[in-house]
Formats: C-alpha cells, structure tokens, sequence
C-alpha cells in the first residue's frame, strides 16, 4: 500500500479500466471516481500512475499467475493491491498478493509509463508466444482484418449484409461478428445454443467461401437461471458467495437472471468445449467469440464442493486456460476473441473486442504495451455522430492501433 502518493488536486491519475486500459484523471482529487476497480485476472490493467508534469511514479503489481486480485485506490491519493484470501476461513490464510509489487519512476507521460511496464510485460508467459509478425500459428488473414461488421438477424438476414460486403467492399479482408445465429433470444437461454437457427450452416459455408472470417456469438460466463437445465444440475456449479448465495447478473430487456459460472467446475469447462466445438464442426464458425470472458470480473467462489480453494487463488484464470488450450489445440489455426483488452488471456485469445464508444480521457494503455503481441478490434460510435466527428474518431482508434468497424 502506498499512502499519501501526492495532495489532493496536484497530480494526474492514470486509473484502471477496462476499455483500453488507463483513464487519465487531471488533477486528481479523489471525488468522481469509484474506488477500486474490479477484481480481475486481466480485464482491467492492476497497474496506475501518478504524474507531476514530466515526473511520474507507477504502481505495477506483478501478477504473473494470475491471482484474483484488484487495485484499490481512495480520495487522499492512497493505492494498494488486494487479492482475497486462498483457503478462506482456514489457519494462516492470508490476503496478502502472492506475488511482488513494482514501484518504479519515469519522466514523461502516460506512454512512458505504459512502456516502463511493457519491459515487466514482454517477458511473462502470456507473452511467450512471441510477436505477431514473428507466428506461423497460420492467423495472418485474422491479423489483417481491415474492418469488422456486425451482423444481428437469421440467416435470411445475413445472406442480406453478406450481399452489401461482396458489392461495396469486394477486395476488402472483413471480420464479421455474427450475433443472432441460434434459437434463443439474446442473453436467454445461455448456454443452450443448438440447434442453430435454420440455413445458418449453409451461410457460414457461403461466406467462407467469399474469403471471410466469421465468428458466432457465444458466452462463456453465464447460464439462464430460468432454464430447465440450470434447475437440474448446472446449479452444482455457479460461483456462490460466503453466505452460499449465488452470484447473479441482469442482462437484456427484462434485467433476466444470469448465474456466473465457476471455470474450475469441470462440467462448465466440458459445456464450453461442447458448444465451441459444435460451432465449428456444425455451423462451420471459422473464428470463436467468447463474449466476457476477457472483460468481466472474477469472483472470489466459496461453494462447497468445487475443485478450488475458497476464495481467491489463480483457478479462475487457470479454468479458462484449460478449457481454451484444449480448443485450440483440437481446432487449430481458429482464431479465438472475447470482449475486453485484458492482458491475462494473450496467450488463449488472439483478438480482444472494443464493444462501445470510448470516454474522452481513456488512453490506451494495453496496445501501447501489447499491440505487436495482440489484436484489438472495434471502434464503434453512436449512429447519430456527425461525419467529422466520426472521422477523427476512427482516425484516433486506427492510430492507437484498434481494426476499425463493428
């Protein structure tokens, strides 16, 4: 923990996020901002600063395993790093990070410090795939996608925007984002996709053969508590809070109950493959999506019976491995992306989904220190933007190293 870093109103913050990275907070004096970010193994960088003009201080946990931690800050300028307790409830316990902490100085801006960690970074396991340009993991037609399209109807609809990609952008290497494909209603119904909606397989087949790669929706976070299945015995294997409680988020237009699911629970890693696999092998999906896997928190699990130790620990991230690694290596050479720009999962994930506009003080912390070793993709903007704006914005997004579209 570091206490009193500077007075408040006197430095600017380079604060943890999850789109892109670091908000940078002028003048900095604790009011605005919410406390701490999320516990993460990844979406949001653990890592923030502190400058005074050219002077600047970084706060650089260095999570190689991937612990459940977060970065915890407060008005009077105090930072800390917290990861709940492994074995919880247990003796000698602690809640202390299980891993080193790096407080380092540098002159300059944000760049420099986003740099200053880059030199930590390279060197970590989910680095140790190497630079892109560097692979013969045979993703250069993903590497150079040029614009993405997202598509949300049946396979009626899509033959539809299909059609528009082949006539206005003929020589055009586009990703398309395919939400829509099966039966249920978006966020319904996960993770029950199959089978998919009627005709979708022979689009896939077509687009393919157009050259384009084509991801289907699919989550890997959540299962529809309302379902049959959940009833039966997906239950069994939910994140449960200390009271036993389940984990439950909101999500679609009746705020619909989610349950988040464990990723050490064996039966939600083989439902994850099952559906991967059946998207490939019987839609012909040519690309994965795995929408919150790479944004969205990590939640300290206490529920009996589950292959974990209570609490925090590093089975979060190492569930998820797992589960991917196998993927990858029954499909190879299919690109796999989830939304978020988390540095956790480079080495599973090869594409990391920018899903809305961004705020005026994000800076892009995670391609200035990965671009060459990840891909991000996305620079959406409200439809009612007018063309300027529109320009300078995707102009920003292609500088700071994002594929345009979606």
């Amino acid at each position: 923990t570091l206490h009193g870093v500077a007075r408040n109103g006197e430095a600017d913050f380079l604060q943890p996020g999850s789109r892109l990275g670091w908000r940078l907070r002028r003048k900095y004096d604790g009011t605005g901002v919410k406390a701490a970010a999320s516990y993460s193994c990844g979406s949001s960088p653990l890592a923030a600063a502190f400058m005074i003009g050219e002077a600047g201080l970084l706060f650089a946990p260095h999570n190689g395993r991937g612990e459940i931690t977060k970065t915890f800050w407060e008005g009077e300028q105090n930072i800390c790093c917290y990861t709940p307790p492994e074995n919880a409830g247990k003796p000698m316990c602690s809640s202390s990070p299980g891993f080193p902490v790096s407080i380092g100085v540098f002159k300059g801006d944000w760049i420099a410090a986003a740099k200053l960690y880059r030199t930590w970074a390279t060197n970590q396991v989910w680095c140790a795939k190497g630079k892109k340009a560097h692979r013969k993991d045979g993703m250069k037609k993903f590497y150079e996608i040029a614009l993405w399209h997202r598509i949300w109807s049946d396979a009626e609809g899509a033959e539809k925007d299909l059609k528009m990609i082949r006539a206005r952008l003929p020589n055009l290497n586009v990703g398309i984002h395919w939400y829509g494909w099966h039966n249920s209603i978006f966020d319904f119904n996960y993770p029950e996709y199959f089978p998919a909606k009627k005709r979708v397989p022979k689009v896939m087949a077509r687009a393919e053969k157009s050259g384009y790669l084509v991801m289907p929706y699919m989550n890997a976070r959540l299962w529809d508590m309302n379902s049959v299945s959940y009833r039966a015995f997906a239950h069994k294997g939910v994140c449960r809070k200390e009271d036993g409680s389940p984990y439950v988020e909101l999500y679609g237009y009746d705020r619909h109950q989610q349950a988040t699911m464990c990723p050490a629970v064996p039966f939600w890693r083989d439902a994850i493959f099952d559906f991967v696999s059946r998207a490939i092998t019987e839609v012909g999906a040519n690309m994965v999506y795995l929408d919150m896997m790479g944004i969205s928190k990590a939640q300290p699990c206490f529920a009996a019976g589950h292959p974990h130790p209570a609490g925090g620990g590093t089975w979060w991230h190492d569930g998820y491995t797992e589960v991917i690694s196998a993927l990858r290596a029954k499909h190879p050479g299919i690109p796999f992306t989830t939304e978020g720009c988390c540095e956790r999962w480079l080495h599973i994930v090869d594409g990391f989904l920018v899903a809305v506009p961004l705020p005026d003080d994000v800076k892009p912390f995670y391609t200035a220190v990965y671009s060459d070793y990840a891909t991000y993709f996305g620079t959406p903007l409200n439809r009612n933007a007018d063309i300027s704006g529109f320009r300078a914005y995707q102009a920003q997004n292609y500088v700071w190293g994002l594929q345009p579209g979606w």
